[in-house]
């Protein structure tokens, strides 16, 4: 997914590509965003950062559609991070770096500020959810008080500036609530954001990275996220009466989880694949 959403598929000739991240985004987005271990993974591969990139890809179809779906998606991923200052693990400290880094990216901010500056609402609020990400990522990246942070250069946010204060003036009605949060927003733009330290760096940056992405940690992560996705479609397909599919995801789910397949888990999931067979007319 990472991969995917950050390809420059800009060219004329790279349809294929563009379709590839539109198909991959869908499934992302009705399938896999629930799924709390896989959304973990994504972030500490860098999905947050790549999808600020996919926010500014005006080369797909439905490129409004693609947007409306990467807010979303942005907005659920953070949440959990907005309350959490101090790290109680290096796994924890390492997403919130991840956090830390997207937020100060150039796409974030450049492709954020064009939402807002747009006079129409390209997508259902689009506007008020921009400006509320916007507002929290600030309020996130705020030094604690009583806190002297080491000088960590902000974000250039000329444009989001610019784009808030076209928002604010454009004459048409806007909640009082999101009039609130946008002046607000603007006033502390204006003075100057300042910013906190990365929750994660140098030689404990590495070492975090070697313990998380050593071979020995991720295939069992990923074989258990596999086994549960595949019975969780399995399941789906089932439901709708789709005999083949359904076989074929159970097979899958024990062939990918292999060892990491709970014994209890992996006898029913072999129960509802021989039914599908029985089902198919496969009696033996």
């Amino acid at each position: 997914y990472v991969d995917a959403f950050a390809l420059d598929a800009s060219a004329p000739t790279a349809r294929r590509q563009r379709l590839m991240k539109i198909k991959l985004l869908a499934l992302f987005y009705t399938l896999h965003r629930k799924d709390g271990a896989l959304v973990e993974r994504f972030l500490h591969y860098g999905g947050l950062e790549a999808l600020c990139d996919l926010l500014g890809d005006e080369s797909m179809e439905q490129s409004e559609v693609v947007k409306s779906q990467v807010v979303e998606l942005l907005m659920e991923c953070l949440e959990p991070y907005m309350k959490v200052q101090q790290a109680s693990s290096g796994r924890q400290a390492h997403a919130l770096h991840k956090v830390w880094k997207a937020l100060r990216c150039r796409p974030f901010w450049k492709n954020f500020s064009k939402i807002i500056a747009d006079p129409a609402e390209r997508f259902p609020r689009s506007h008020e959810n921009s400006l509320r990400i916007v507002a929290g990522s600030v309020g996130w990246l705020r030094p604690e008080v009583n806190f002297i942070p080491e000088k960590v250069a902000p974000p250039d946010t000329s444009e989001a500036i610019e784009a808030i204060q076209a928002y604010l003036n454009c004459g048409r009605s806007i909640r009082p609530d999101i009039r609130g949060v946008g002046e607000d927003l603007l006033e502390e733009l204006q003075t100057g954001i300042k910013v906190r330290e990365d929750p994660l760096r140098g030689f404990d940056l590495q070492k975090v990275k070697e313990e998380l992405f050593e071979e020995e940690v991720i295939w069992p992560e990923a074989a258990a996220q596999a086994w549960q996705s595949l019975r969780k479609m399995g399941n789906e397909a089932f439901k709708k009466g789709l005999i083949w599919p359904a076989e074929a995801a159970y097979g899958l789910a024990l062939q990918e989880g292999g060892s990491m397949v709970p014994d209890n888990d992996a006898s029913l999931i072999l129960s509802n694949r021989s039914l599908m067979l029985l089902k198919a007319g496969h009696h033996r």
